[in-house]
């Protein structure tokens, strides 16, 4: 990948200890990390877990941009979640109910890419990352704080705006938006 700045879309989630302060340790990181600059932050939303039994996330999306190649940024973002306690469940390459049960449970942060904005890697289907994220258009908690930050994303793959990916997404579980809680100022404060 060329040395271009581009914009990548994050989603952070957290539903162990303090999950606000994981969340906040966590944007902190990537900034530490040289993963790339944020830009913007969205709300932080609330909400059940997802395919397990577990306590309450709390999640967000932030906006950097960044000049890195993606893999480089994927193992500073593992680093990350490493560093801030993050326990990685042995997973498989299977899409069977068992090893997607393998893949949710209780975590410190969770950092997730979602999609970046340079056209040559807007689709990638490789075992260490997949663009967009295989199921961002299932779950509430991540389309509404996307939403919020890039209201006029179009899915490469279904040609969907993230309006209509919100309006047909059949997770109706509960999710709040939590005011109040504005993470930009937040990190800034915690320095």
């Amino acid at each position: 990948m060329e040395n271009t700045t581009q914009h990548l879309y994050l989603s952070l989630g957290s539903n162990q200890g303090d999950r606000l302060q994981y969340m906040i340790d966590a944007i902190q990181c990537i900034t530490e990390e040289e993963v790339g600059i944020i830009i913007n932050y969205s709300s932080v939303y609330e909400s059940i877990s997802w395919g397990f039994k577990g306590n309450n996330f709390y999640n967000s999306c932030i906006e950097i941009t960044y000049n890195k190649d993606l893999s480089d940024i994927l193992t500073r973002l593992q680093f990350i979640e490493y560093k801030l306690g993050r326990e990685r469940l042995e997973s498989t390459q299977n899409n069977d109910e068992d090893s997607q049960a393998k893949e949710y449970h209780n975590r410190t942060i969770d950092i997730d890419i979602l999609w970046t904005s340079d056209p040559t890697y807007q689709i990638i289907e490789h075992p260490r990352l997949t663009l967009p994220h295989p199921r961002l258009h299932l779950r509430q908690f991540v389309l509404k704080p996307l939403y919020e930050i890039a209201p006029d994303w179009i899915h490469p793959i279904s040609g969907k705006s993230i309006k209509l990916l919100l309006q047909e997404c059949n997770d109706f579980s509960e999710i709040r938006c939590l005011r109040g809680f504005d993470l930009e100022r937040l990190v800034i404060n915690d320095l």
